[in-house]
C-alpha cells in the first residue's frame, strides 16, 4: 500500500515564499487551473454561506494514490517532468505542489475524492497547527466502475469567511475566473451552477489581430474599445489559455492615447512565452526576448487602433451626427440639385427637397414625389443607421447613395434597367467622371469586426445579402453577426465584384415581400446549370445566389418568366459572337459600357491570361459573349 507523506522537494522556506498567497481568489483560480490540467471538460466551484464550505468538483483524470503522492509534495509535481496532459494533450498550467499549501491557508479541514480507473481514493484531513514534512496523511480506497473519473475537494471550516473584510465575493470571485482564463471549447468553468464567461458585448468596437515573430511564435489579439470606462481595461495575456501578470503591466497604454487607460480592452493569447513565465507563473520576465518582442509587435497594433479611435473622435460619435443631420441634409440636397438631378427628374418645381420618413420598416429606402419634387428617406433604412464610429462625410455619402436609388426607382416604374442606367447616369453627373459608386467607397479597416448593418451602408450589397452569406459560410462572422474588416475587402475584391445578389435584386425592383424572395430563390436553385453564364452560387453550406451584374435585368426576367422563352434567348446570347461596336449596343438588358471600357477588359483579360474565344467575319474581330462577361468580372471592371 503507498503510504502518502507531506514532503518538501525544494527549500521549504524559500518554497513557501514563493508559493504561498493570501488572495483567496487567486487560490480558487489555481484550482481551477489544476482541474485545467487534469483534462476536465467542466470544473464546478461551489461557495455555501449557510455550511461554511468552498467545494471544487472537476471530471478531469483523478488520481490513484500513486498519483497523490506528487500532490502531497510542496514545490515539486509532475508538471515539471511531464508539461503535457495524457488525453488532451493540453499544456499545463497550475503553480508547481502549492495544492497542500493553498488547503491549509484557506480552511481548517477538508475531504478529497477522486475516482481514476476503476479506484476510489478518499482523504479526511484536520490540519493541527503548521505544515510538517514527514507527516502522514491517511487514506482510504474503494473499487468503483472503471468509467468514473474526477476529483471533488470540500474545503469546511473556512478561514477567509471569519474576517468580514477577508469575505469572499461572488461577484469579484466570478470576474476573477472570468478573466483568470481564456474561453476554450473544451472547458467550462462553473460557479454556484452558472457558466462563467467575460462580458464583452456591451463593447463597441471590436479588432483582431494575428502577430507572428521568431520570439514569440504566432499570437492572437482581440482588441476591444470600449464605449465608457471598464474595469477590465488593460492588457490581457495569455499562456496556454490561462492569464499570466497584471493587465496594467505589459503597456502603459496611457502613452498610445489617454483614455486608452480606461477604455482599451486587450485580450492576447501568446502561448510562445510559456519560458517567459517566471518560477511561481505569476509574472513574466520583463526582460525576456519574447516578452520584449511581442510588447513591441502589440504596441504597433495599439496605434493603428489609435488612429482610427481618433477619426471617431475628431469626425463624429452619434450625438454628433445626429446633432448635424440638418447640415448633411442640406449638403445632399444642394449636391442633387446642384449637379442637375432635379433638371434630369422633370421637376414641375425648381428643385429637390429632402426630408425624412416616418417608418418602422428597415426594408423601404424612401420615396420620391415626381410632382413636388420632395424626396423622403427612411432613417431606419440600414444604409443610414448611424453607429458610434459613423463619420459625417461617410454618413453624407451614405444618404446620398440612398437618395439616388430612391429618385431612380420613381424614375424607373419598376424597370430594372432603366433604374440602373439612372442611377448611372445621376453618379456621373455628380462625380463628373464614369464611376461606380462601388468605386468610391472606401476600403473597410482591416481589423475591425463590422456588423451586417454597417456593411450594408459601406458597401454596395444590401443587409438580407450580407445576413445570407453570413448564415450560408461565404463569410466567416461570429455570434454577434459581426465579420472581420480585412475578410470583407478580400472577398468584396476577388469574388464579388462585378456580381449583383438575388436578395438586392428582388429588393430593387420587386421590393421585399418575402414571399416573392423565396419563390425566386427555389427558381435560380434550377439556372445553376448555368453556373459559368448566369449564375454563381458562392455557398458553402447552403445557397447563396449572385448574378453577373452585366446581366441583372436579364436575370430578373428569367426569374419572373413562366416560361422558357427568356432562357433561350439568354442561351442565344452567352454563346454569340459580337464585335466591340455591337458590345457598346447590348443595352436591352445589360448595362451598357464604353468603348474605351471594353478594350480595358481585353487588355486584362490579355494580361492575366484570360481565354477569350474569337472569330473573324466580315472584317471585325468577334468575341464569344460569355467569356467576355467572365472576364469583366475577373478582371475587376
Amino acid at each position: 500500500m503507498v503510504k502518502l507523506k507531506r514532503l518538501f522537494a525544494l527549500n521549504p522556506m524559500a518554497t513557501i515564499a514563493k508559493l504561498a498567497t493570501n488572495d483567496v481568489y487567486a487560490s480558487v483560480e489555481e484550482f481551477v487551473a489544476n482541474s485545467y490540467d487534469a483534462d476536465a471538460g467542466r470544473v464546478d466551484v461551489y461557495v455555501n454561506r449557510r455550511t461554511n464550505t468552498l467545494t471544487i468538483d472537476d471530471d478531469g483524470d483523478g488520481m490513484k494514490p500513486e498519483d497523490l503522492v506528487s500532490f502531497y509534495q510542496v514545490g515539486g509535481s509532475p508538471k515539471i517532468s511531464a508539461p503535457i496532459s495524457g488525453l488532451k494533450k493540453r499544456v499545463r498550467i497550475g503553480k508547481f505542489g502549492v495544492g497542500t499549501i493553498l488547503l491549509r491557508s484557506l480552511c481548517r479541514r477538508y475531504t478529497l475524492s477522486t475516482m481514476k480507473k476503476g479506484t476510489r481514493t478518499d482523504i479526511k484531513e484536520q490540519f493541527q497547527g503548521e505544515l510538517t514534512e514527514g507527516e502522514e496523511i491517511d487514506y482510504a480506497t474503494k473499487k468503483i466502475d472503471s468509467g468514473l473519473h474526477g476529483t471533488t475537494i470540500v474545503m469546511r471550516d473556512l478561514l477567509f469567511d471569519e474576517d468580514e473584510e477577508e469575505a469572499l465575493d461572488i461577484d469579484k470571485l466570478r470576474q476573477r475566473l472570468a478573466w483568470g482564463f481564456l474561453p476554450e471549447d473544451d472547458f467550462d468553468i462553473y460557479l454556484n451552477g452558472d457558466i462563467v464567461v467575460p462580458k464583452l458585448d456591451g463593447h463597441s468596437e471590436k479588432f483582431e489581430f494575428e502577430i507572428s515573430g521568431k520570439s514569440f511564435g504566432e499570437v492572437v489579439a482581440e482588441v476591444f474599445y470600449a464605449n465608457a470606462s471598464s474595469e477590465h481595461a488593460g492588457t490581457h495575456i495569455y499562456v496556454n489559455s490561462r492569464r499570466v501578470g497584471r493587465p496594467e503591466d505589459f503597456i502603459d497604454l496611457r502613452k498610445i492615447r489617454q483614455d486608452f487607460e480606461r477604455r482599451l480592452i486587450v485580450r492576447i493569447k501568446a502561448n510562445g512565452l510559456n519560458d517567459a513565465i517566471v518560477f511561481n507563473r505569476d509574472y513574466f520576465d520583463t526582460s525576456h526576448s519574447a516578452y520584449v518582442g511581442l510588447k513591441r509587435a502589440v504596441t504597433r497594433r495599439l496605434k493603428e487602433v489609435k488612429l482610427l479611435a481618433e477619426g471617431k473622435h475628431r469626425s463624429g460619435s452619434v450625438g454628433k451626427v445626429k446633432r448635424n443631420l440638418s447640415r448633411i441634409r442640406t449638403d445632399v440636397e444642394a449636391t442633387l440639385n446642384e449637379k442637375g438631378i432635379a433638371n434630369m427628374a422633370r421637376l414641375k418645381r425648381r428643385g429637390i427637397v429632402i426630408s425624412f420618413l416616418d417608418s418602422e420598416s428597415k426594408d423601404v429606402p424612401g420615396d420620391f414625389n415626381l410632382d413636388s419634387g420632395l424626396l423622403q428617406l427612411n432613417l431606419e433604412h440600414p444604409s443610414l443607421a448611424v453607429t458610434p464610429d459613423i463619420k459625417p462625410q461617410l454618413y453624407s455619402r451614405s444618404m446620398l447613395a440612398l437618395s439616388i436609388d430612391t429618385i431612380a426607382g420613381a424614375l424607373s416604374n419598376n424597370n430594372l434597367n432603366t433604374f440602373r442606367k439612372k442611377c448611372s447616369e445621376m453618379w456621373q453627373l455628380i462625380l463628373d467622371d464614369d464611376v461606380s459608386p462601388a468605386e468610391v467607397l472606401h476600403g473597410l479597416f482591416p481589423h475591425k469586426l463590422y456588423t451586417f448593418s454597417e456593411l450594408a451602408r459601406y458597401t454596395n450589397f444590401g443587409y438580407p445579402a450580407w445576413k445570407r452569406m453570413g448564415e450560408c459560410g461565404l463569410v466567416d462572422s461570429d455570434k454577434h453577426d459581426r465579420v472581420k474588416g480585412r475578410d470583407v475587402n478580400t472577398l468584396v475584391n476577388n469574388e464579388l465584384r462585378g456580381y449583383v445578389s438575388i436578395y438586392d435584386l428582388v429588393q430593387r425592383v420587386g421590393g421585399s415581400d418575402e414571399t416573392a424572395l423565396v419563390k425566386l430563390t427555389r427558381k435560380a436553385k434550377g439556372l445553376t446549370k448555368y453556373a459559368n453564364q448566369l449564375v454563381v452560387d458562392f455557398g458553402r453550406n447552403s445557397p447563396c445566389y449572385f448574378f453577373y451584374d452585366l446581366c441583372a435585368d436579364y436575370v430578373y426576367r428569367i426569374l419572373n418568366e413562366s416560361s422558357s422563352e427568356y432562357l433561350v434567348e439568354f442561351d442565344k446570347l452567352m454563346n454569340g459572337f459580337f464585335s466591340v461596336f455591337q458590345l457598346t449596343a447590348k443595352g436591352d438588358g445589360m448595362t451598357l459600357l464604353t468603348k474605351e471600357q471594353i478594350n480595358r477588359v481585353m487588355g486584362q483579360a490579355s494580361r492575366n491570361k484570360i481565354k477569350i474565344e474569337e472569330k473573324f467575319s466580315r472584317g471585325l474581330v468577334r468575341v464569344k459573349f460569355s467569356d467576355f462577361i467572365a472576364a469583366c468580372q475577373i478582371g475587376g471592371s
